[in-house]
């Protein structure tokens, strides 16, 4: 069977994240984390491109790539966040910001809406994944990008658990 994502994914990689927490009273600032600069910076000039930030947060990431987007649609299943996002989105820069409410088995994009999928840290709380990645796949253009950043499978003091991580080989796998 040919794999579902053949077509779609043009990178895919785990890094270490010790990164901010988000805090809905320190908005983020642009492109200020390097690491976070160069994962953002995978989809190229952003000004004719949709982009979902699956698990958004409060939009450290989705944020500062509204300034410079066509749009980037923010994926959250918590209405108090995407009630943050939608006030977040109602200044000049990130007026290009839409946030979207959806449910934890749905990436809530339409059919081939979106150029490109940054899912940051979230991909280990995506229940049934396969099945997700088949409903993502869907709202993507054909040769589309998805970028997952995530915590690498490896002991750690931090959070989240090791229990929790997913190993690259099983994200590979899943796509």
């Amino acid at each position: 069977m040919k794999p579902l994502f053949t077509l779609l994914i043009s990178l895919v990689f785990l890094l270490s994240f010790s990164g901010c927490k988000d805090d809905p009273k320190s908005p983020p600032q642009p492109c200020i984390d390097q690491p976070r600069c160069e994962w953002q910076q995978q989809f190229g000039n952003l000004s004719n491109k949709i982009i979902a930030d699956i698990g958004a947060g409060y939009g450290f990431d989705a944020i500062p790539m509204a300034a410079n987007a066509k749009k980037i649609i923010a994926i959250e299943i918590d209405s108090q966040i995407v009630q943050f996002l939608d006030s977040v989105a109602t200044t000049d820069k990130s007026r290009n910001l839409e946030a979207r409410l959806t449910q934890p088995d749905d990436p809530g994009l339409t059919l081939n809406e979106a150029d490109g999928v940054l899912i940051v840290n979230t991909y280990m709380y995506i229940s049934n994944r396969v099945n997700y990645l088949k409903r993502l796949s869907k709202g993507m253009k054909p040769g589309g990008q998805l970028v997952i950043v995530d915590f690498k499978k490896k002991e750690s003091r931090k959070p989240p658990p090791f229990k929790d991580r997913v190993a690259l080989y099983q994200v590979e796998q899943e796509l």
